[in-house]
């Protein structure tokens, strides 16, 4: 089995980029759903450093720092 994670290709156009696309997840609490989102920006945040060691090429990597904030995160599933 395949364990690698898709990167980007340079060859290939955007359209055709494996994205995540739509993402839900399901947190039981309100604090959960707060700090989880906090917590995606904080990585998004850190990727930007030139410095950083978060490989943003890997189209998860990637789908997940710039997608967050279109995320569903439900508390118990039960879309606010």
């Amino acid at each position: 089995m395949n364990k690698q994670m898709d990167r980007w290709d340079n060859s290939k156009p955007t359209s055709e980029q494996a994205f995540l696309g739509e993402v839900t997840i399901i947190v039981e609490t309100e604090h959960a759903r707060e700090q989880l989102l906090l917590a995606l920006e904080y990585i998004h945040d850190v990727s930007l450093n030139k410095h950083a060691k978060i490989d943003t090429d890997y189209m998860a990597v990637n789908s997940l720092l710039h997608g967050y904030q279109d995320y569903k995160i439900l508390v118990n599933g039960v879309d606010e």
